[in-house]
């Protein structure tokens, strides 16, 4: 006899927890199947002398534009040219492929010297996005822009078409942690899962930053959906959020993923970002959480 699926709230429970991992996995599938990219490209920036990694960008391909929604990452020790080198070649390898037009993502707080230096423009900013920084928005049309690329000494640039798994994985962590260094305060993460016995079949994975709450990333095992878990998983969250100081919630959503879903919870659109990829745009909603 199959397990009821029961719903859990798990502080703590970051990216890199096997439930996450799990929650990740399906949430790629779903969009790989939904919204198929036609490829993917990665940049990276290493220590010639140590192999770190000190950079990098995915991008993933849409007919001819290529997006990216996590934007770049850069280590602090990396040299002041870096992200420039990993940007223009990211560049030279869209336009050699016919690649027309690329769009990224400036998280909030995110410095965007280097890509308005690289001929970035930003289309559309969503203010007060997380701890009063802006999520910006940036296009860069690549037909008749060859960059010039200068590289830092030390430094070697690695090319994937596409990342391997292991190096997805790495830029995914060095992207987290990337993130959590533009607010300067640590993050509290608090997910909730879909469990039917040992099977993770569904997730919101969140996180807390002062009295802001994000739900960042949610999958539910399409077996389940219409039955009311999806809700009460992410209703589950939002109730533990609360209780932990938070005063209100942000999702960012996809036009192809669930912005009516998180309506019916008692979000508001805060913003809309029209035709990122393939005609899709994406809906930045926002809901106050009471005090418990």
């Amino acid at each position: 006899m199959a397990a009821e699926p029961i719903i859990t709230v798990e502080p703590g429970a970051d990216p890199f927890t096997p439930a996450a991992q799990a929650v990740l996995a399906g949430l790629a599938a779903f969009n790989q199947e939904a919204m198929p990219a036609t490829g993917r490209l990665g940049v990276f920036a290493r220590d010639m002398a140590t192999d770190a990694p000190l950079a990098g960008l995915v991008l993933s391909l849409y007919g001819d534009r290529a997006f990216t929604w996590w934007g770049s990452w850069t280590r602090p020790e990396a040299p002041e040219a870096t992200e420039a080198a990993v940007l223009g070649m990211a560049q030279r390898m869209l336009l050699g492929g016919g690649l027309k037009q690329m769009v990224i993502t400036a998280r909030a707080h995110a410095p965007v010297t280097a890509l308005e230096q690289a001929g970035f423009e930003r289309t559309q900013s969503v203010p007060d996005h997380l701890k009063g920084g802006a999520l910006g928005f940036y296009r860069r049309d690549l037909e008749g822009h060859w960059p010039v690329l200068q590289i830092p000494g030390g430094i070697s640039l690695q090319i994937a078409l596409p990342p391997t798994r292991p190096q997805s994985a790495e830029s995914f962590a060095c992207t987290t942690w990337w993130r959590q260094q533009l607010t300067g305060e640590p993050y509290r993460w608090l997910s909730a899962f879909v469990r039917a016995g040992d099977t993770v079949k569904g997730g919101a994975l969140c996180y807390a930053l002062g009295d802001e709450f994000m739900v960042d990333m949610v999958w539910l095992d399409a077996g389940l959906r219409g039955t009311g878990l999806g809700a009460r998983m992410v209703s589950a969250a939002l109730e533990a959020a609360s209780a932990m100081g938070c005063r209100r919630a942000t999702v960012e959503t996809a036009d192809y993923q669930a912005p009516r879903f998180y309506r019916r919870l008692g979000f508001q659109d805060l913003a809309y970002v029209p035709d990122l990829f393939s005609g899709q745009g994406t809906t930045v909603l926002r809901m106050p959480l009471p005090a418990l």
